[in-house]
């Protein structure tokens, strides 16, 4: 909200900054601009948001039928949470559940270390090795991309 000053004598507006002149403060009010064209660039990237984060949540209702590719699925038979009860008790389950937990903690754990080797390469100033590492590891990083 803006405030101005509306001097009796002439009239005129004056913008409040630090006069002290009395006079009345009065509100102006602005009219909110309609901004449809912000609207219209947001849509896009709702209508991905929509595509691929909410629209496969429909594909959970195959989960519990007995689904054939090519029948409708109102004639697949009712499975309910058959499927689930034969995943939590095979033992090959759990295992590959248990290698995947101790790739994703491994992977977390190595991920800073190029960072840190970097930053320890660029500590030393002068050596004999420090052009061949550097070397080494922009060949490394130019080769793979």
């Amino acid at each position: 909200m803006l405030l101005r000053m509306e001097d009796k004598s002439s009239r005129s507006s004056i913008f409040l900054k630090g006069e002290k002149r009395m006079a009345k403060a009065v509100a102006v009010k602005h009219k909110p601009k309609k901004r449809y064209s912000l609207l219209f660039m947001v849509l896009p990237f709702m209508l991905i948001v929509l595509l691929f984060n909410y629209v496969p949540i429909f594909g959970w209702i195959y989960s519990v039928f007995d689904y054939i590719p090519g029948v409708p699925l109102v004639d697949c038979d009712f499975m309910g949470l058959e499927y689930f009860k034969m995943i939590f008790t095979d033992a090959n389950v759990w295992r590959t559940l248990k290698n995947t937990v101790i790739f994703a903690v491994i992977s977390i754990c190595l991920t800073p270390l190029p960072m840190i080797f970097a930053i320890l390469l660029n500590e030393v100033k002068n050596g004999p090795d420090v052009s061949l590492y550097r070397h080494l590891q922009h060949c490394r990083i130019l080769s793979v991309g």
